[in-house]
Protein backbone atom coordinates (compact mmCIF):
# COMPACT_ATOMS: atom_id res chain seq x y z
CA UNK A 1 0.00 0.00 0.00
CA UNK A 2 1.49 3.37 -1.10
CA UNK A 3 0.40 6.90 -0.58
CA UNK A 4 0.50 9.22 -3.93
CA UNK A 5 1.62 11.95 -1.32
CA UNK A 6 4.37 14.54 -2.66
CA UNK A 7 6.91 15.65 0.32
CA UNK A 8 9.95 16.62 -2.01
CA UNK A 9 9.40 20.11 -0.56
CA UNK A 10 9.46 19.11 2.99
CA UNK A 11 13.21 17.21 2.61
CA UNK A 12 14.64 19.94 2.99
CA UNK A 13 13.54 20.87 6.31
CA UNK A 14 12.64 17.18 7.51
CA UNK A 15 15.60 15.37 7.51
CA UNK A 16 14.31 13.58 4.51
CA UNK A 17 18.22 14.36 2.52
CA UNK A 18 17.90 16.45 -0.83
CA UNK A 19 21.41 15.88 -1.39
CA UNK A 20 22.56 15.12 -5.11
CA UNK A 21 25.43 12.57 -6.73
CA UNK A 22 28.92 14.29 -5.55
CA UNK A 23 30.19 16.48 -8.10
CA UNK A 24 33.16 14.71 -7.93
CA UNK A 25 31.48 11.11 -9.81
CA UNK A 26 32.03 8.96 -12.22
CA UNK A 27 30.23 7.45 -14.14
CA UNK A 28 29.92 3.50 -14.11
CA UNK A 29 27.94 1.20 -16.91
CA UNK A 30 25.02 -0.91 -16.23
CA UNK A 31 25.96 -4.04 -17.69
CA UNK A 32 22.70 -6.00 -16.59
CA UNK A 33 20.05 -5.76 -14.67
CA UNK A 34 18.02 -8.76 -13.28
CA UNK A 35 16.02 -10.11 -10.40
CA UNK A 36 17.83 -11.63 -7.12
CA UNK A 37 17.12 -14.73 -5.13
CA UNK A 38 15.26 -12.70 -2.61
CA UNK A 39 11.95 -11.58 -3.55
CA UNK A 40 12.26 -7.71 -4.07
CA UNK A 41 15.72 -7.37 -4.71
CA UNK A 42 17.26 -6.72 -7.88
CA UNK A 43 20.75 -8.12 -9.00
CA UNK A 44 22.85 -5.66 -10.98
CA UNK A 45 26.04 -5.75 -12.76
CA UNK A 46 27.89 -2.41 -13.51
CA UNK A 47 31.70 -1.85 -14.92
CA UNK A 48 33.61 0.53 -13.18
CA UNK A 49 35.88 2.76 -15.40
CA UNK A 50 38.19 3.29 -12.18
CA UNK A 51 38.53 -0.16 -11.47
CA UNK A 52 38.93 -1.60 -15.08
CA UNK A 53 36.59 -4.29 -13.96
CA UNK A 54 32.97 -5.37 -13.44
CA UNK A 55 30.96 -5.93 -9.80
CA UNK A 56 27.95 -7.49 -8.83
CA UNK A 57 25.10 -5.34 -6.83
CA UNK A 58 22.54 -6.33 -5.55
CA UNK A 59 19.94 -3.91 -4.28
CA UNK A 60 17.08 -4.89 -1.47
CA UNK A 61 14.78 -1.88 -0.78
CA UNK A 62 13.41 -1.25 2.86
CA UNK A 63 10.52 -3.91 3.92
CA UNK A 64 8.38 -0.56 4.09
CA UNK A 65 9.43 2.04 1.45
CA UNK A 66 9.98 5.41 1.20
CA UNK A 67 6.19 6.37 1.39
CA UNK A 68 6.23 9.53 0.10
CA UNK A 69 7.77 10.78 -3.40
CA UNK A 70 10.55 12.80 -2.23
CA UNK A 71 11.59 11.37 1.06
CA UNK A 72 14.34 9.31 1.18
CA UNK A 73 15.88 6.17 3.12
CA UNK A 74 18.97 4.95 4.83
CA UNK A 75 21.21 2.96 2.99
CA UNK A 76 23.94 0.03 4.04
CA UNK A 77 26.91 -0.54 2.04
CA UNK A 78 27.94 -4.65 2.52
CA UNK A 79 31.01 -6.00 1.42
CA UNK A 80 31.84 -9.16 0.41
CA UNK A 81 28.50 -9.26 -1.25
CA UNK A 82 26.89 -9.33 2.37
CA UNK A 83 27.82 -12.88 2.12
CA UNK A 84 24.05 -13.44 1.27
CA UNK A 85 22.12 -12.43 4.36
CA UNK A 86 22.73 -8.69 4.60
CA UNK A 87 19.77 -8.05 2.24
CA UNK A 88 17.35 -10.31 3.69
CA UNK A 89 18.31 -9.56 7.29
CA UNK A 90 18.36 -5.81 6.71
CA UNK A 91 14.71 -5.77 4.78
CA UNK A 92 13.44 -7.64 8.08
CA UNK A 93 15.38 -5.19 10.92
CA UNK A 94 14.01 -2.43 9.20
CA UNK A 95 10.21 -3.77 8.56
CA UNK A 96 10.14 -4.79 12.04
CA UNK A 97 11.12 -1.59 13.27
CA UNK A 98 14.37 -2.37 14.76
CA UNK A 99 16.19 0.65 12.71
CA UNK A 100 15.29 2.90 10.12
CA UNK A 101 14.11 1.41 6.85
CA UNK A 102 17.11 1.50 4.65
CA UNK A 103 18.17 0.16 1.39
CA UNK A 104 20.99 -2.66 2.12
CA UNK A 105 23.40 -2.57 -1.27
CA UNK A 106 26.17 -5.26 -1.58
CA UNK A 107 29.26 -5.34 -3.56
CA UNK A 108 30.67 -8.44 -5.05
CA UNK A 109 31.86 -10.16 -8.05
CA UNK A 110 30.04 -11.56 -11.01
CA UNK A 111 29.61 -14.99 -11.47
CA UNK A 112 32.76 -16.69 -13.85
CA UNK A 113 34.99 -13.73 -13.39
CA UNK A 114 37.80 -13.42 -11.26
CA UNK A 115 37.43 -12.46 -7.50
CA UNK A 116 39.67 -9.39 -6.63
CA UNK A 117 39.19 -9.42 -2.86
CA UNK A 118 42.14 -8.96 -1.56
CA UNK A 119 43.38 -6.51 -3.81
CA UNK A 120 40.41 -4.21 -3.31
CA UNK A 121 39.99 -4.40 0.04
CA UNK A 122 44.15 -4.29 0.96
CA UNK A 123 46.70 -1.16 0.54
CA UNK A 124 49.53 -3.30 0.00
CA UNK A 125 50.51 -6.82 -0.26
CA UNK A 126 51.06 -8.54 3.61
CA UNK A 127 52.08 -12.11 4.73
CA UNK A 128 49.15 -14.04 5.93
CA UNK A 129 49.58 -15.72 9.16
CA UNK A 130 50.62 -19.31 7.80
CA UNK A 131 52.83 -17.27 5.59
CA UNK A 132 51.48 -17.32 2.03
CA UNK A 133 50.89 -13.80 0.40
CA UNK A 134 47.96 -11.85 0.28
CA UNK A 135 47.76 -9.52 -3.41
CA UNK A 136 46.83 -6.86 -1.56
CA UNK A 137 47.48 -2.95 -3.30
CA UNK A 138 44.04 -1.06 -4.59
CA UNK A 139 42.15 -0.62 -1.62
CA UNK A 140 42.91 3.52 -2.38
CA UNK A 141 40.78 2.94 -5.65
CA UNK A 142 38.43 0.54 -4.14
CA UNK A 143 37.16 3.35 -1.94
CA UNK A 144 36.94 5.98 -4.87
CA UNK A 145 34.93 3.14 -6.73
CA UNK A 146 32.78 3.01 -3.22
CA UNK A 147 32.44 7.30 -3.23
CA UNK A 148 32.61 8.40 -6.60
CA UNK A 149 31.35 5.46 -8.87
CA UNK A 150 29.14 3.38 -6.87
CA UNK A 151 27.28 5.86 -4.66
CA UNK A 152 26.43 8.22 -6.79
CA UNK A 153 25.09 5.13 -9.04
CA UNK A 154 23.00 4.17 -6.51
CA UNK A 155 21.79 7.58 -5.35
CA UNK A 156 20.50 8.73 -8.58
CA UNK A 157 18.49 5.51 -9.51
CA UNK A 158 17.08 5.34 -5.67
CA UNK A 159 15.84 6.93 -3.52
CA UNK A 160 18.63 6.74 -0.68
CA UNK A 161 19.85 9.34 2.28
CA UNK A 162 23.80 10.10 2.12
CA UNK A 163 23.27 11.40 5.17
CA UNK A 164 22.03 8.50 6.45
CA UNK A 165 24.98 6.30 4.58
CA UNK A 166 26.63 2.70 6.91
CA UNK A 167 29.46 1.08 5.46
CA UNK A 168 29.73 -2.63 6.43
CA UNK A 169 32.88 -4.70 5.93
CA UNK A 170 33.95 -8.47 8.22
CA UNK A 171 37.17 -9.74 8.36
CA UNK A 172 39.18 -7.95 5.42
CA UNK A 173 36.51 -5.85 4.71
CA UNK A 174 36.38 -4.99 8.24
CA UNK A 175 40.13 -3.23 8.11
CA UNK A 176 39.14 -1.83 5.16
CA UNK A 177 36.36 0.16 6.58
CA UNK A 178 38.53 0.88 9.59
CA UNK A 179 41.04 2.75 7.09
CA UNK A 180 38.00 4.41 5.26
CA UNK A 181 36.65 5.30 8.84
CA UNK A 182 40.64 6.36 9.65
CA UNK A 183 41.67 7.98 6.04
CA UNK A 184 38.09 9.69 4.67
CA UNK A 185 35.63 9.77 8.12
CA UNK A 186 33.54 11.54 6.89
CA UNK A 187 32.56 9.58 3.55
CA UNK A 188 29.70 7.74 5.48
CA UNK A 189 27.85 8.49 8.53
CA UNK A 190 27.80 5.24 10.16
CA UNK A 191 30.31 2.30 10.39
CA UNK A 192 30.18 -1.26 10.95
CA UNK A 193 33.65 -3.05 11.61
CA UNK A 194 33.44 -6.90 12.19
CA UNK A 195 36.27 -9.32 12.95
CA UNK A 196 38.86 -6.83 11.13
CA UNK A 197 42.04 -8.24 10.26
CA UNK A 198 44.11 -5.83 11.67
CA UNK A 199 47.24 -8.24 11.05
CA UNK A 200 47.19 -7.42 7.56
CA UNK A 201 47.22 -3.44 8.23
CA UNK A 202 48.23 -2.64 11.97
CA UNK A 203 49.14 1.12 10.52
CA UNK A 204 45.31 2.07 10.97
CA UNK A 205 45.63 1.91 14.65
CA UNK A 206 47.86 4.78 15.24
CA UNK A 207 45.43 6.39 11.77
CA UNK A 208 42.24 6.06 13.79
CA UNK A 209 43.44 7.39 17.00
CA UNK A 210 44.46 10.26 15.22
CA UNK A 211 41.47 10.79 13.51
CA UNK A 212 38.16 9.98 15.56
CA UNK A 213 38.72 12.59 18.56
CA UNK A 214 36.22 14.99 18.06
CA UNK A 215 34.31 12.74 15.15
CA UNK A 216 30.61 12.72 15.33
CA UNK A 217 30.34 9.81 13.34
CA UNK A 218 28.91 6.59 14.99
CA UNK A 219 31.28 3.73 14.72
CA UNK A 220 30.17 -0.43 15.82
CA UNK A 221 33.01 -2.95 16.28
CA UNK A 222 32.09 -6.87 17.03
CA UNK A 223 34.08 -10.12 16.72
CA UNK A 224 33.64 -13.69 18.22
CA UNK A 225 34.94 -14.98 21.24
CA UNK A 226 36.17 -17.77 19.59
CA UNK A 227 37.70 -15.83 16.89
CA UNK A 228 41.77 -17.25 16.55
CA UNK A 229 44.00 -15.15 19.33
CA UNK A 230 45.33 -12.42 16.70
CA UNK A 231 41.75 -11.54 15.24
CA UNK A 232 40.49 -11.06 18.87
CA UNK A 233 43.13 -9.23 19.73
CA UNK A 234 43.05 -6.94 16.62
CA UNK A 235 39.39 -6.45 17.38
CA UNK A 236 40.03 -5.63 21.22
CA UNK A 237 42.91 -3.25 19.98
CA UNK A 238 41.35 -1.28 17.22
CA UNK A 239 38.21 -0.90 19.71
CA UNK A 240 40.05 0.40 22.15
CA UNK A 241 42.16 2.76 19.54
CA UNK A 242 37.96 4.42 19.44
CA UNK A 243 37.15 4.66 22.82
CA UNK A 244 34.17 5.48 23.63
CA UNK A 245 33.59 9.02 22.24
CA UNK A 246 30.22 9.56 24.11
CA UNK A 247 28.50 6.65 23.60
CA UNK A 248 29.09 7.16 19.50
CA UNK A 249 31.43 3.83 19.78
CA UNK A 250 29.56 0.30 20.63
CA UNK A 251 31.81 -2.95 20.81
CA UNK A 252 30.29 -6.33 21.43
CA UNK A 253 32.10 -9.58 21.57
CA UNK A 254 29.59 -12.30 20.32
CA UNK A 255 30.12 -15.10 23.28
CA UNK A 256 30.84 -18.86 21.47
CA UNK A 257 31.14 -17.41 17.68
CA UNK A 258 33.33 -18.12 15.27
CA UNK A 259 34.74 -15.86 12.70
CA UNK A 260 31.87 -15.90 10.84
CA UNK A 261 28.98 -17.65 12.45
CA UNK A 262 28.10 -14.55 14.16
CA UNK A 263 27.72 -12.53 11.25
CA UNK A 264 23.62 -12.70 10.57
CA UNK A 265 23.10 -11.94 14.63
CA UNK A 266 26.15 -8.62 14.20
CA UNK A 267 23.26 -6.76 11.71
CA UNK A 268 20.92 -6.95 14.24
CA UNK A 269 22.58 -5.77 17.24
CA UNK A 270 24.49 -3.09 15.34
CA UNK A 271 22.13 -1.79 12.58
CA UNK A 272 19.86 -0.32 15.40
CA UNK A 273 22.79 1.39 16.85
CA UNK A 274 23.86 2.85 13.61
CA UNK A 275 20.88 4.08 11.77
CA UNK A 276 17.75 4.22 14.93
CA UNK A 277 14.47 5.26 14.86
CA UNK A 278 13.24 8.48 16.55
CA UNK A 279 9.59 6.74 17.05
CA UNK A 280 9.00 2.94 17.50
CA UNK A 281 7.35 1.18 14.96
CA UNK A 282 3.41 0.46 16.50
CA UNK A 283 0.01 -0.81 14.97
CA UNK A 284 -2.66 1.12 16.53
CA UNK A 285 -6.29 0.13 16.30
CA UNK A 286 -8.82 2.24 15.28
CA UNK A 287 -11.23 4.59 17.48
CA UNK A 288 -14.47 6.68 16.58
CA UNK A 289 -14.28 10.37 17.78
CA UNK A 290 -17.09 13.16 17.07
CA UNK A 291 -17.00 15.58 14.64
CA UNK A 292 -16.36 17.94 16.88
CA UNK A 293 -13.27 16.43 18.06
CA UNK A 294 -11.86 15.94 14.55
CA UNK A 295 -12.47 19.26 13.49
CA UNK A 296 -9.94 20.43 16.66
CA UNK A 297 -7.27 19.27 14.37
CA UNK A 298 -8.06 20.99 10.94
CA UNK A 299 -6.45 23.04 9.36
CA UNK A 300 -2.69 24.45 8.46
CA UNK A 301 0.45 23.46 10.20
CA UNK A 302 3.62 24.42 9.11
CA UNK A 303 7.20 21.90 8.59
CA UNK A 304 10.00 24.40 9.40
CA UNK A 305 7.85 27.69 9.74
CA UNK A 306 7.82 26.89 6.25
CA UNK A 307 5.76 24.10 4.23
CA UNK A 308 2.57 23.73 4.58
CA UNK A 309 0.72 20.26 5.41
CA UNK A 310 -3.01 20.65 5.92
CA UNK A 311 -5.38 18.56 7.85
CA UNK A 312 -9.01 17.98 6.91
CA UNK A 313 -11.76 16.43 9.73
CA UNK A 314 -13.52 13.71 6.54
CA UNK A 315 -15.05 10.33 6.54
CA UNK A 316 -14.74 9.69 10.47
CA UNK A 317 -10.70 10.71 10.14
CA UNK A 318 -8.66 13.46 8.97
CA UNK A 319 -7.16 13.41 5.70
CA UNK A 320 -3.53 15.26 5.38
CA UNK A 321 -2.54 16.83 2.32
CA UNK A 322 0.62 17.78 1.48
CA UNK A 323 2.53 19.52 -1.03
CA UNK A 324 2.25 18.90 -4.47
CA UNK A 325 -1.09 17.14 -4.58
CA UNK A 326 -2.31 14.17 -2.94
CA UNK A 327 -4.45 12.72 -0.11
CA UNK A 328 -3.60 10.59 3.08
CA UNK A 329 -6.29 8.96 4.94
CA UNK A 330 -5.69 9.51 8.76
CA UNK A 331 -7.60 7.08 11.39
CA UNK A 332 -7.65 8.12 15.19
CA UNK A 333 -6.30 5.85 18.07
CA UNK A 334 -6.66 8.16 19.99
CA UNK A 335 -8.39 11.53 20.78
CA UNK A 336 -5.17 13.37 19.47
CA UNK A 337 -2.98 10.40 17.64
CA UNK A 338 -3.58 9.29 14.73
CA UNK A 339 -2.06 6.62 12.21
CA UNK A 340 -2.07 5.63 8.22
CA UNK A 341 -3.52 1.96 8.12
CA UNK A 342 -1.08 -0.09 6.42
CA UNK A 343 1.67 2.84 6.48
CA UNK A 344 4.32 3.40 9.35
CA UNK A 345 2.85 7.32 9.39
CA UNK A 346 1.75 8.46 12.39
CA UNK A 347 0.81 12.18 14.05
CA UNK A 348 0.41 13.30 17.28
CA UNK A 349 -1.15 16.86 17.93
CA UNK A 350 -0.34 18.48 20.74
CA UNK A 351 -2.50 18.84 23.60
CA UNK A 352 -2.92 22.84 23.20
CA UNK A 353 -3.56 22.23 19.20
CA UNK A 354 -1.21 24.12 18.46
CA UNK A 355 1.41 22.01 16.74
CA UNK A 356 1.24 18.12 15.42
CA UNK A 357 4.34 16.00 15.75
CA UNK A 358 4.61 13.65 12.46
CA UNK A 359 6.32 10.06 12.61
CA UNK A 360 7.37 8.96 8.95
CA UNK A 361 9.35 5.27 8.77
CA UNK A 362 10.96 6.47 11.72
CA UNK A 363 11.60 9.76 11.38
CA UNK A 364 9.73 12.90 13.35
CA UNK A 365 8.52 15.73 11.79
CA UNK A 366 7.52 18.73 13.72
CA UNK A 367 4.98 21.20 12.56
CA UNK A 368 3.30 24.32 14.17
CA UNK A 369 -0.15 25.68 13.15
CA UNK A 370 0.07 28.30 10.65
CA UNK A 371 -1.47 31.99 12.50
Amino acid sequence: MRASVSFAALCAVASFGCEGPSALAQEVTLVSETPAVQANAVQLVIRSDLMDRDYRIEVTPPFRGPVFPGQKAAVVYALDGGWGVAGPAGSLLGGGGAMLPAYIVTIGYPQGQRNSREQDLLPRPVRRQDGSMAQGGRSSLFIRFLTEELRPFIEARYPVDPQRSVLFGHSLGGVFTANVLADQPTAFSGYLIASPSVWADPSVIDRLRNTVAGLDRRVFVAYGEREDDYMVEGGRVLSNALGNRDGQVQTQVFAGAYHITYYPAVMGEALPFLLPRQSPLTFPVAVDLSETQLSAHSGRFLVGGVVPVDFDAQDGGLTAIVPGGGRLPLKASSPTRFFAPGLDVQAEFASDGQSVAMFVNGDRIDATRAR
